[in-house]
């Protein structure tokens, strides 16, 4: 099934391990849950041979904002800046509610702000309800028939002029 890959990015290999299990228990939100470690990592999964690159893009991305190496607004840039990660839902992870944070990460792309810590649902729930929407209920540019990375239409086809409709007209009888 495509795009049922999560990539989760986060440096607290206990609370990543956790998050995998409840991603693949018994519903099923993910195919596959790939792990990294820190923002290099991440990268090295989503650019270079033997990641994402050669492979299917992740459906989705969960990521953390501080670990070492590089964070998580670098990692964020970087799919940003580029085409083939562009549409790639980002959904931050963080333990940290610093307003500067969560305006930094709306800033630069992502797609929601989620608190480890915030006690209003169970994490098992919210992890799981979270991708469900991403991955099962949300169009991406790169989830629409035929698309493998959200650019494959032309812009003239895509921004061709509508089809002619009745619509609002009054029939003639």
């Amino acid at each position: 099934m495509a795009h049922r890959v999560i990539l989760l990015v986060d440096d607290d290999a206990n609370f990543a391990q956790l998050t995998k299990a409840f991603l693949l228990q018994a519903e099923g939100v993910a195919n596959e849950v790939v792990l990294a470690r820190d923002g290099v990592e991440a990268v090295e999964h989503l650019f270079h041979p033997g990641g994402a690159a050669t492979e299917e893009m992740p459906g989705l991305v969960l990521l953390d904002l501080n670990m070492p190496r590089r964070d998580g607004f670098w990692v964020l840039r970087k799919m940003r800046a580029a085409e083939r990660t562009r549409f790639v839902p980002v959904v931050i992870m963080t333990s940290s509610i610093d307003p500067e944070d969560v305006r930094m990460a709306y800033t630069l792309g992502a797609n929601g702000y989620l608190d480890k810590l915030a006690d209003g649902m169970p994490w098992d729930e919210l992890v799981r309800t979270v991708a469900r929407y991403w991955l099962e209920m949300n169009t991406t540019p790169n989830t629409l028939p035929g698309e493998t990375n959200g650019f494959t239409r032309s812009l003239g086809t895509t921004l061709a002029a509508p089809p002619k409709t009745n619509y609002g007209e009054e029939k003639e009888d």
